[in-house]
């Protein structure tokens, strides 16, 4: 068995949290970001070369998630210390316009629901938030103050949808 490693040097000089993803040109593609929300960055795994930068910041990136869209595209979802912020993940073009800026988001996880890309996030408060996955618009939210939930997708990697509809 022959295995294949590529070391990428990011030039971070602290952690990373690296998402790992397929473009629509079969580039394997992966994001890192820095935890203070400094920095994003995608590259390609095949070549080991840069494909974009983000260095404007953000108030720190507690997550990140991959958005799957119909047609091919994709976005990259970061949660922040203000709500979450959205970037067209295979340009690394800032979407301002999907900016949710209302709340602390701790984690983040995205899939589909009806056949549409959603995005779940779990706000400081104890609530989870939903968003569409399109337009970056709030849909209802869920208050679980007081109790504690556990949400789970299974995922299909090879068709690309959920396991189990």
């Amino acid at each position: 068995m022959v295995r294949e490693m590529v070391r990428i040097c990011t030039g971070f000089g602290h952690s990373v949290g690296p998402v790992l993803e397929v473009g629509q040109d079969g580039q394997v593609l992966v994001y890192v970001s820095v935890q203070d929300g400094s920095e994003f960055q995608c590259w390609d795994l095949r070549t080991g070369e840069l494909a974009w930068r983000d260095g404007e910041g953000v108030s720190g990136c507690n997550d990140t998630a991959l958005v799957r869209l119909p047609g091919g595209g994709l976005s990259l979802a970061v949660a922040t210390e203000d709500g979450v912020e959205w970037w067209d993940a295979l340009t690394g073009r800032y979407r301002p316009e999907l900016a949710w800026e209302e709340r602390t988001v701790w984690a983040l996880s995205a899939g589909q629901l009806g056949g549409r890309p959603v995005l779940l996030g779990a706000g400081n408060d104890g609530t989870v938030y939903r968003w569409d996955g399109i337009s970056g618009a709030a849909l209802e939210s869920l208050g679980l103050r007081s109790a504690q939930v556990a949400l789970r997708w299974l995922w299909d990697a090879c068709p690309r949808r959920p396991r189990g509809e």
